[in-house]
């Protein structure tokens, strides 16, 4: 085995650029090639429904039912977009900013400003609910169950 000497040693750091190099082109590569994402689907089947109310997150709503029938509260907060979570007391809370909606979407407290949005909700022709996220509706609009 060689000894390692002090020619040794600087042909190594001589070569100390070409890792840092290599990662800063290859990071360089993956910004020029970003893809972004999908855009969100707005039309969402909801499959078998959970005991409700339940919160459906991949379509981010509330879905609950009442004597009338079933409606959906946009999961998203009005204010800055975080999602609002069910509270054990009722009503939703945002854990971003701390705004609080009661059990209709009725804002409590700020900083929201407008009240969560009921989805328009429907049935397909296999007899699955389907919410539409685009399309924002009266919050005394309920679907009856099949």
């Amino acid at each position: 085995m060689q000894p390692f000497t002090r020619r040794r040693f600087l042909k190594l750091l001589g070569w100390a650029w070409a890792l840092p190099t290599g990662m800063s082109l290859w990071q360089l590569a993956q910004f020029i090639g970003y893809r972004p994402p999908a855009a969100d689907p707005t039309v969402i089947p909801l499959g078998t429904l959970p005991p409700l109310p339940a919160a459906i997150e991949r379509a981010r709503i509330y879905l609950q039912k009442d004597e009338r029938g079933y409606f959906a509260l946009d999961n998203v907060c009005t204010h800055l977009g975080c999602l609002v979570r069910p509270q054990p007391a009722g009503g939703f809370a945002c854990r971003c900013h701390g705004s609080r909606f009661d059990a209709a979407g009725q804002v409590i407290t700020g900083p929201a400003a407008l009240p969560l949005p009921y989805l328009e909700l429907r049935w397909d022709n296999a007899g699955q609910l389907i919410v539409d996220r685009a399309k924002k509706i009266s919050s005394t609009f309920r679907l009856p169950p099949r």
